[in-house]
């Protein structure tokens, strides 16, 4: 297994670990919210991993440079059905985008969302929502 420590025949390699404490924290408040026919609005509120200070009583303070949310939508059996960006909070899945995926507009939804920040994507909030 490997080279002795002594031996100076191995090749010298450099790895850099990233922690899950260095990855973006997961969003919470995770919700789906049905706009008429039009489709369905999905929010979260970020969390912060060094900054959590809530001054303006509407969000936390940046901690990564760009807020980047990435969105994916999966099917009952798992099988990834959308993915998406987003640079704000919220991710509009309209009824035409539903029917192409699933046939139907749907009443449940199984979401990941995470925030991708300098250290690559962050801990996902896996949810299953109820459209409301």
């Amino acid at each position: 297994f490997g080279f002795p420590l002594d031996d100076q025949e191995g090749d010298e390699t450099t790895h850099e670990i990233i922690s899950a404490a260095a990855r973006c924290m997961p969003p919470i408040c995770v919700r789906a919210t049905k706009i008429g026919d039009e489709g369905t609005k999905i929010t979260w509120n970020k969390q912060s991993r060094t900054r959590a200070e809530w001054n303006d009583f509407n969000d936390i303070q940046r901690d990564e440079e760009n807020d980047l949310f990435e969105i994916r939508i999966y099917d009952d059996s798992g099988i990834l059905k959308r993915a998406s960006v987003s640079n704000v909070k919220d991710f509009f899945y309209s009824s035409a985008l539903q029917i192409s995926d699933f046939g139907s507009v749907q009443n449940s939804l199984r979401i990941e969302v995470c925030q991708v920040g300098v250290n690559g994507r962050g801990l996902a909030a896996k949810e299953v929502l109820n459209v409301l």
